[in-house]
């Protein structure tokens, strides 16, 4: 399954004057808003399963590009509202490149694409949303080889449950502490910050994750982590608190001092030159916001022989700033 933030970052790598709008969808859809939306939520294993194919790649009837997979739940369980007995769904997929081949895909679901596709047996969560008339169902898969949803929509079903706002933050800092989804980060940093959580609160949780080591196969902790720091770019790019944009920037670049990870570490450089191209936009914090990240890459290329590509991204980084540490 490809990441969807390896699609953002090739964004952010060659990103315009004016990056940040973008990015509107990361902060504004996601998992919750899905679950906000919908007035009845059901998950179960799936029966009756079949894939039928609707396009090939052409000259080569081997090779799909598209099919309609349809199935139905039997006695599935409520995870809001009230389950019917049975319910039969149809969803189209296609090939995941074909997927992308717009490279910016429906901002509204293109965060869907993160649980992947369908297989037999496999358990799904149905959300009914739209209206009695004409009803809208989402069908995402829980479980292998599909990151495990249905718990996930359970507890965010209670959260959004509760009344007294500061009861209900509360549950989400302690559900941002514990959860490593994505989909779960990203929809308790949404509404913390809805609700005007200050930024302080939020990054000792973001500080935790980023600093966790990453096992070299775990594609999941690492697109994690790239959702994380991109969830940081696009929020502080159109923050309205001048410190909190600043402490934003200073935690991005702590973090980016401390990491060791190539990966991680050219996620960190997508970032800074695409919030170094835009500095111009933030008025009088333009000259801190570039001292903070080039003395942060400066730190970083002083303490330690730098990576061959990250060697490379420098030079690239310092053709627009050329405070930035040239390397040999």
């Amino acid at each position: 399954m490809m990441s969807l933030l390896f699609w953002i970052l090739v964004i952010t790598a060659t990103a315009s004057p004016q990056l940040g709008g973008q990015y509107d969808y990361i902060l504004n859809t996601g998992l919750e808003k899905l679950i906000e939306d919908s007035s009845v939520i059901v998950a179960g294993p799936i029966a009756d399963f079949k894939s039928t194919t609707t396009e090939w790649v052409r000259g080569d009837e081997q090779t799909p590009v598209a099919w309609t997979v349809t199935g139905k739940l039997v006695s599935p369980q409520a995870l809001k509202g009230t389950a019917p007995r049975e319910v039969a769904f149809e969803r189209d997929e296609e090939d995941e490149y074909e997927r992308w081949r717009p490279m910016w895909p429906d901002e509204e679901t293109a965060w869907q694409y993160y649980y992947g596709d369908l297989h037999p047996h496999q358990h799904v969560v149905l959300f009914f949303g739209g209206s009695q008339e004409k009803p809208v169902v989402t069908v995402l898969p829980s479980g292998p080889p599909a990151p495990e949803l249905t718990t996930l929509v359970r507890e965010i079903v209670r959260i959004q449950g509760i009344v007294d706002r500061d009861t209900q933050n509360e549950a989400w800092r302690e559900l941002l502490a514990r959860t490593r989804e994505e989909q779960g980060v990203g929809a308790s940093l949404r509404s913390l910050l809805t609700q005007g959580v200050a930024w302080p609160v939020i990054e000792p949780h973001l500080a935790a994750i980023l600093s966790e080591p990453v096992i070299t196969y775990d594609l999941k902790a690492y697109d994690l982590k790239s959702y994380i720091i991109v969830f940081v770019e696009a929020w502080l790019v159109q923050a309205n608190s001048v410190s909190h944009r600043l402490a934003a920037v200073r935690f991005l670049a702590r973090c980016f001092v401390k990491d060791r990870d190539l990966k991680t570490s050219m996620w960190y450089l997508g970032v800074f030159r695409g919030l170094l191209q835009i500095a111009h936009r933030f008025g009088a914090q333009e000259h801190r916001i570039r001292r903070i990240i080039i003395d942060a890459m400066n730190a970083r290329a002083s303490a330690a022989p730098l990576e061959p590509s990250m060697a490379s991204y420098y030079q690239h980084i310092a053709e627009i700033q050329p405070e930035v540490m040239r390397l040999p």
